[in-house]
């Protein structure tokens, strides 16, 4: 179902509204749990103005990165250039599309091209074929997408050799537990990392807010595995650059 913009900005702004207060201070102290995480989140997508803006606050760890990085300003792309982005389609096709020319290769396909090098394997993507990815663009939303999800092709095409089971479930996703791994045996490194001296000395990163974040996050009042991890790697290239 399509919600109107005013009408879901409305919706928005009421869920935000009847929030308790520790609950929707995740833009920059994170979450405390799953119930505080996705209300907060799904509130803020609700403010966004279109397709475009939706995308873009989904994919993002840092909605706001000039907050972060003061007097910085992003790059013409997908996520933040309304002429970059092809209304004349439908939202799930310019979101699809979006994915294809900036999500896939910039971070998917990048992490599969570096894990592969690490261990000197050479890794081939057979999705990739041109003449398949012809034929997924030219399937309908009702091709792709039934009642159990989507992926609807590559479902069925695996249930032919292994159990239901295996292919109507919710996503397992590959990611590392950076959450806990920063407040136990990374805990010293990010402090040192992201140490208040450091910070000051580059004149990078808006300080006090990345400080407040790291705090929160090693106090275990917030969750913010993810955004110190992309703090903590601009940081140590700058060092090194």
């Amino acid at each position: 179902m399509r919600i109107p913009g005013p009408l879901r900005q409305g919706l928005g702004e009421r869920l935000l509204q009847r929030l308790p207060q520790f609950m929707t201070s995740q833009d920059v102290l994170g979450r405390r749990h799953r119930l505080s995480r996705w209300l907060p989140r799904i509130g803020a997508l609700l403010l966004e103005p279109d397709d475009r803006a939706l995308y873009r606050r989904m994919i993002s760890h840092h909605p706001t990165p000039e907050v972060m990085i003061p007097g910085a300003a992003e790059l013409a792309t997908v996520y933040n250039d309304p002429a970059h982005w092809v209304y004349t389609l439908p939202s799930w096709r310019a979101v699809a599309l979006a994915d294809t020319l900036v999500y896939l290769p910039n971070d998917i396909l990048t992490k599969v091209d570096r894990a592969s090098m690490a261990v000197s394997l050479g890794t081939r993507i057979p999705l990739l074929d041109h003449r398949l990815v012809a034929f997924a663009c030219a399937l309908s939303k009702t091709q792709v997408i039934d009642a159990a999800g989507g992926k609807r092709p590559l479902r069925r095409i695996l249930q032919r050799f292994v159990p239901e089971s295996l292919t109507n479930r919710p996503k397992q996703g590959g990611g590392v537990p950076l959450n806990r791994w920063l407040r136990g045996p990374l805990r010293t490194w990010i402090g040192d990392v992201l140490s208040e001296s450091r910070l000051r000395a580059q004149e990078l990163l808006h300080v006090d807010t990345v400080l407040a974040m790291r705090d929160a996050h090693l106090a275990g009042q917030a969750d913010l595995g993810p955004e110190l991890w992309d703090f903590a790697m601009l940081t140590a290239w700058f060092d090194q650059r």
